[in-house]
This record gives C-alpha cells, sequence and structure tokens, in this order.
C-alpha cells in the first residue's frame, strides 16, 4: 500500500524527466496548486525552450457513455494530442492520441482504458472504429491504452481520454478553448536532457506572468480589478511529475500511510525480538550438542553457519506468508474502501519493489536474528558444556536484555493504540449539523441525457412529487452539492467588505430545493426554510450559515439582509434564514 500510493511512478518512459507546471496561491496555502487557461497553455507550448513537450489536461467530469443502445456512466478526461507522446506510453489496441486531433475540424475520437475496455466491452477487439455516444455527442473509439497505465493523477483512473481539440466544447462549453479568464487546465511536461527543474522554473517564470497578464485582460474591468488582489499571490511552481499530477488523494493519504509504517516497523521490531529470544533460548538449550560437536571437531564456522541458515529459513517462510497476506490484505482494503473514489482507481498489488524490499527486509532480519545466537556459540566453552551436561540451564545476558525492549515497544504500540481509539471515539462525537439517519441520497444528472434547463425544471418536479406520494417518504428535496460539501466558491459583495482582501469574501454556494433544511436535519436558528413558493418568479432570497452571518454581518440576526455575487452584484439576494453550521 506505501508503494502503490506514495513511492510508485508512472508506468511510462523516463517518468523522472516529467514535471508539473503549477502555481501556489498564499491566499489559499491549503489548496493543491492551481490551473491555467487554454490560451495560456498555447503560450508555454509555444514559447518554452526547456521542454521537448508538454500537454494540458483537464476532467471531462462524468459521462453518459451509450453503446449498443445500453447506458452506462463513465469517467472522462480531456487532454491535448501530445498527452500520450510525452509520456511515452503505446496502445493495447488501435492507436493514442496525437495532435491532428486536436485539430477544430478533426472528428471527436476517443481512447478507452483497459480496464474500462475489459468491463464494458469484455475485451473486444472489434470495438475499434465503433461510434460511442457520449452524453449527446458521438465520439469514434480509436484506441484502448496499456493495461498498466492507469492515468497520470493517483486516484482519478478515467474510463475515456477524450481529444481537446475536438471535444472540448462539446463537454466544457463553448468557447472555452479561447477564454483566458477561465483557469480549468493542468500541464505536464518533459524536461530536455541537461535541463534540471530549477532551470525550468527560471526560463518559464515570464511566461507564467504573461499568462496572468492574459487572463487578467480577459476578464470584465470591474471583476478583473475584483481579483487582482487574490491573483496577487499565485507565484509559480514546477514540481516533479514522476509519480503524476498533484493528487489530493495521495496528499491525504501522506500522513496516515507514513504513521502505519512506522507501527508496522515497530511490530517488525517486536516480532524480531520475540524471535530472537526464542532462537537464544534454543541455542542455550543446545549448548551440550554444540559441545560435543566441538569437541569431535566440528568447526564454529560450520556451527555458526548452521545458525544462520536457520534464522534465514525461518524470516523467509515470514517473508512469503507476509506477501500473501499483502496480496490478500490488499483486495480486502479496496473492497472496504470501494466508497471512496480514490480507490476505485489503485490497483493495490505486490510488484518487483515490492518482492525485492520483502526480500531485504527479510535477509536483515535473518542476519540480525542469526547475530544473537552466532555470539552466544563464540564464547562457548566446549569443555564447560560437557561437564554442565544434566545441570542447570544457563541463560544469555541478551536474552535478559531483549525481554524489556519487547515490552517497550508493546507500551509504545498500545498508547498510540489507545490513543487512536479516543480519537475515532471523538470523531463519532463530532456534530455534523444535520441528521443522517434515515437520510437517503440520489444523484441524478439529466444535462448527460440532453436534458435543457426548461426540460429538467420539468423532470425533478415530477420526480420530487412522485418521490413524495410515497408512504415511506415523510419529505424530498434538491441539492446541486452533496451535504457537507463546500460546493462551488465565489466571491460576495457586501456593504462594508467592498475594500476586504479577496479571500475574506469568498464563500461557498449551494443551489436547493423547497424542505431543504427540514430534509437534511439542519438547526434553524432564525427566519424559514425554503418553500414550493419560491420559484424563477419570486424575488432571489437565501439562507445562510452561522459563520456568514457573524463574519459579514457580526451578527445572527440577518434576516432582511442583502448581499449580492460578484458576478451578478446587480441582483442582490434577501437573507430569509439562518441555519447552524454544517
Amino acid at each position: 500500500m506505501y508503494s502503490t500510493l506514495l513511492l510508485k511512478t508512472l508506468p511510462v518512459s523516463e517518468p523522472e524527466q516529467l514535471v508539473e507546471l503549477g502555481c501556489v496561491n498564499t491566499n489559499e496555502p491549503d489548496k493543491l496548486g492551481c490551473n491555467t487557461s487554454y490560451p495560456g497553455f498555447r503560450m508555454f507550448r509555444d514559447e518554452n525552450e526547456v521542454l521537448s513537450g508538454l500537454f494540458a489536461f483537464a476532467p471531462a467530469g462524468e459521462l453518459n457513455a451509450i453503446y449498443n443502445g445500453e447506458a452506462e456512466l463513465a469517467t472522462g478526461l480531456l487532454a491535448t494530442g501530445d498527452m500520450h507522446n510525452v509520456l511515452g506510453v503505446s496502445p493495447a489496441l488501435g492507436r493514442l492520441l496525437n495532435p491532428s486531433d486536436d485539430a477544430a475540424s478533426a472528428p471527436p475520437v476517443a481512447v478507452l482504458s483497459h480496464s474500462y475496455w475489459q468491463r464494458r466491452f469484455g475485451g473486444d477487439a472489434r470495438v475499434i472504429g465503433q461510434i460511442l455516444r457520449l452524453n449527446t455527442s458521438a465520439v469514434t473509439i480509436v484506441g484502448v491504452t496499456a493495461a498498466a497505465f492507469r492515468g497520470i493523477t493517483l486516484g482519478a483512473s478515467p474510463d475515456i481520454t477524450l481529444a481537446m481539440g475536438s471535444s472540448a466544447e462539446l463537454f466544457r462549453g463553448k468557447g472555452i478553448l479561447e477564454n483566458g479568464g477561465n483557469w480549468w487546465l493542468r500541464i505536464i511536461g518533459r524536461r530536455k536532457d541537461g535541463i534540471s527543474i530549477q532551470q525550468v522554473q527560471a526560463s518559464l517564470e515570464p511566461i507564467f506572468q504573461r499568462t496572468i497578464e492574459h487572463s487578467m485582460s480577459s476578464l470584465p474591468g470591474e471583476f478583473a480589478s475584483r481579483i487582482r488582489g487574490y491573483v496577487s499571490g499565485i507565484h509559480f511552481r514546477v514540481q516533479p511529475a514522476a509519480a503524476g499530477g498533484a493528487s489530493e488523494f495521495r496528499r491525504d493519504l501522506d500522513r496516515p500511510l507514513r504513521i502505519l509504517m512506522a507501527v508496522v516497523s515497530f511490530i517488525l521490531l517486536i516480532a524480531c525480538a520475540n524471535l530472537a529470544s526464542l532462537l537464544l533460548s534454543r541455542t542455550a538449550a543446545r549448548r551440550c550438542e554444540f559441545g560435543v560437536r566441538l569437541a569431535i571437531g566440528a568447526g564454529r564456522s560450520r556451527l555458526a553457519r548452521q545458525l544462520l541458515t536457520e534464522s534465514l529459513l525461518l524470516s523467509a517462510m515470514g517473508g512469503a506468508l507476509g506477501l500473501m497476506m499483502a496480496q490478500w490484505s490488499g483486495s480486502v482494503f479496496l473492497k472496504m474502501g470501494s466508497g471512496e473514489i480514490g480507490l476505485r482507481a489503485v490497483e493495490l498489488k505486490p510488484d518487483v519493489p515490492v518482492f525485492l524490499f520483502t526480500a531485504t527486509v527479510a535477509l536483515l532480519s535473518g542476519i540480525l536474528l542469526g547475530l544473537g545466537p552466532i555470539l552466544h556459540l563464540t564464547k562457548a566453552d566446549p569443555q564447560a558444556a560437557l561437564r554442565d551436561m544434566g545441570g542447570k540451564r544457563v541463560s544469555s545476558k541478551l536474552a535478559h536484555l531483549l525481554v524489556p525492549a519487547q515490552v517497550a515497544l508493546a507500551t509504545i504500540l498500545l498508547i498510540g493504540a489507545g490513543l487512536l481509539l479516543r480519537t475515532f471515539q471523538n470523531f463519532r462525537r463530532i456534530d455534523l449539523g444535520f441528521r443522517s439517519e434515515k437520510l437517503i441520497t440520489v444523484r441524478v444528472s439529466p444535462g448527460l441525457v440532453g436534458y435543457n434547463a426548461v426540460r429538467t425544471r420539468s423532470y425533478l418536479h415530477e420526480l420530487t412529487t412522485r418521490l413524495e406520494a410515497l408512504p415511506s417518504v415523510r419529505s424530498v428535496t434538491l441539492s446541486s452539492d452533496p451535504l457537507g460539501a463546500l460546493g462551488n466558491t465565489t466571491l460576495v459583495e457586501v456593504p462594508g467588505f467592498e475594500s476586504a482582501p479577496t479571500m475574506q469574501r469568498t464563500t461557498g454556494r449551494n443551489r436547493v430545493g423547497s424542505r431543504f433544511i427540514e430534509t437534511a436535519g439542519l438547526k434553524l436558528l432564525r427566519g424559514r426554510d425554503f418553500s414550493a413558493s419560491d420559484n424563477e418568479s419570486s424575488p432571489r432570497i437565501a439562507v445562510v450559515n452561522e459563520s456568514f452571518a457573524q463574519h459579514f454581518f457580526r451578527t445572527v440576526d440577518v434576516i432582511g439582509r442583502q448581499f449580492a455575487f460578484a458576478a451578478q452584484k446587480s441582483l442582490p439576494y434577501v437573507i430569509v434564514g439562518v441555519v447552524a453550521d454544517a
């Protein structure tokens, strides 16, 4: 697990040469990297002198994939045509993307992942050249990636990769490739031979600044001036991408896995100390045997080799058992975490580096286990051993030291386990702010099958009406984001905050339906819930949480107060309710 999730590099040509062009924002220190626009990508591609190639990519989201009349949701990735060439990967079937696929006049094409090809199409080679309908658009299947290649970002293995030039507008909206103010792309490049990451950073820094200025010029003047303070905190950064692009999935798992590795190391030390004690006891019990063998001419080196062979055999058996357990536990771990999106894109199987690491640890453990008995043997006196035949048992000082060492290590682990259990108990006591019991969430995406706004509203109204009519359902509501999610972040305009820093005017937004507060089980502090009479023809209303009210108005008594979103300053919202934080 540690190797796969933290150490494994991409199965591509010379992965150590890959770098990701990103940035950090001092206004958002916890955010992982940042993106650029398609015009910005073109500037990097056309003006750089330190990269032999680069490509841009972005998630295409969930796609309604229809083949032979059967529909199924699939994950998609938009990538420029150079992606597979820059990575240096080969197809398992057909061909991969190439630069000609990026032409706006080129027919939309798709490359399937190997796992999706096996799962959806049964590994049928005849899919090449077939038409696959994605949402409302038709694309041609041109190839299948190799089985080892599972994507360029850990935890995100797309089922379908689409050429950006011919498909971006189909799945991300008209004009997306010309909009310099829309930062939606990530970029990975390959360093030229002899070029260091520091040289790439220095060479591309001026280009990055020009992409920022181009983006600012693409935005409306008033809006650009509002976010200029936010942009001032952005700094260009080139990072190694041998393991793929920056991954929140990897970042979230980094510390827990390092702690787990430390715990495993402690357990290994305890096991080694325990086995060493047993081997020392067994060696002491065999003093007479060794004394006789030494007396009749056996060399100490020969007996030492025997003891070392015994300890190595024990460690080899332990290593083999550990590998078998790793094979089994990996599949169990994935099944336990099947609800976690990132884990679905990971294959936890011991590979060559894991085998080599296990063999090395087993070898070192075997040598360490054998050292104690061998040292005991070198000090053994054959005559004394023969005199003590049938007499009292001789103990080793080393054996006496190993027992308290085991107790100390075990105590440390027990304390850590106790603290971990206490943490889990504290997590269970956390007030989520909503009632999760008897709450069922269902995700629907009418837009994936071509529904426009009017048809979507009609569909959702009919769906909620039918569900509310069921005798086992108490209430039904709609939400654009899951409970507990931040939602889309946006700038707000509040009197008195016009000159505040950008980050102090940023909030999350969630569009919901009637009876949302009641259905979600939120605690209403002031005002009212949304009702069926709140529709497109009604005044714009909003329910805010306690933190929003305290931050912008310094009180929770904000019923009737107004605010607006920066992009729609002339369309204010009236606050009709305040809920507790969730």
